[in-house]
């Protein structure tokens, strides 16, 4: 991506052309970048969480406060991959102006981040009820 908006660059400014599909093409690739970081994030654990207050639980309350939240992070991933699909099969039917590329690619990183979301969290809420490290 980062190539493609260079080349732009050089071509518009130094070599007095234009690429009419690096904006497209990088928009794409920006899409399954940022979708692609949100599932692996997850893994990762990097997204922001405010566990200052759950931490001063007891550990009763806080295996309940924890399964709350994973049972909230499941629904909104879950409804991520149903909207994902609406997407896909709407963009089905949509070609990109400049690059003849179905707009069902493009929006299949929704549903396939959604996907990979509901995986982890189901790994996270299993984990969480064995006694696994609530720490990710």
């Amino acid at each position: 991506m980062i190539l493609i908006m260079f080349a732009a660059v050089l071509c518009r400014y130094v070599l007095g052309f234009s690429l009419p599909w690096s904006e497209e093409v990088s928009l794409y690739l920006y899409i399954w970048v940022v979708f692609m970081a949100a599932a692996i994030g997850l893994e990762h654990g990097v997204h922001i969480g405010l566990d200052v207050f759950i931490d001063l639980l007891p550990k009763a309350a806080r295996l309940l406060a924890d399964l709350a939240g994973l049972g909230a992070q499941l629904l909104l991933y879950a409804f991520i991959f149903v909207v994902g699909m609406q997407f896909v099969k709407l963009g089905a039917f949509q070609i990109g102006t400049s690059v003849p590329v179905s707009r069902a690619l493009v929006y299949a990183v929704i549903p396939l981040s959604g996907l990979l979301m509901v995986i982890g969290t189901i790994i996270r809420i299993v984990t969480t009820l064995k006694g696994g490290d609530r720490k990710w």
